[in-house]
This record gives structure tokens, sequence and C-alpha cells, in this order.
């Protein structure tokens, strides 16, 4: 092991790694791309550049929930 890291620290390197090649790779979405999917495939839109009230707040509620652990998302991997 090198005398800089230690095993945790490579291991935490090695998953951000991953986590970054999967990412360009488009394995995962980018957080944009979520965001539009997410949006485009909501009941409530119209498909009219209008994001509603009730729409935005699942919106916020569902990417609050992926960044607590309470909802699992294959693009939003837990890496730390």
């Amino acid at each position: 092991m090198n005398k800089l890291f230690g095993s945790s620290d490579k291991t935490t390197f090695d998953n951000v790694w991953k986590f970054i090649n999967k990412r360009t790779s488009g394995e995962y979405l980018t957080s944009a791309s979520w965001i539009r999917k997410y949006v485009q495939n909501h009941p409530l839109y119209k498909h009219d550049s209008v994001i509603s009230n009730e729409l935005a707040f699942d919106l916020v509620t569902a990417l609050t929930s992926i960044s607590e652990g309470t909802l699992q998302d294959p693009n939003f991997p837990k890496i730390f």
C-alpha cells in the first residue's frame, strides 16, 4: 500500500473513479438529464414547458430523498 494513502482512501478513490467513469460513459445520467427525464415522465407534466407547483414539489422531494438515502436510484449510487 502506498505510504500516502490508507486502504480506506484507496477504496474511496476507486469508488469515485468508477462513478466518474460510469457518468462520463453515459451509464449514469447526469443530474440535469435525470431532472429532465423525471419531469418529462411525471404524470402532471403537460409538455408545455411549465412546471407546476405540485410537480416542482415532487421533484424536490425525490431529490431530497435520494440525497438522504431514503430513495435509491441507480444514477446516484452511494459512493462514500
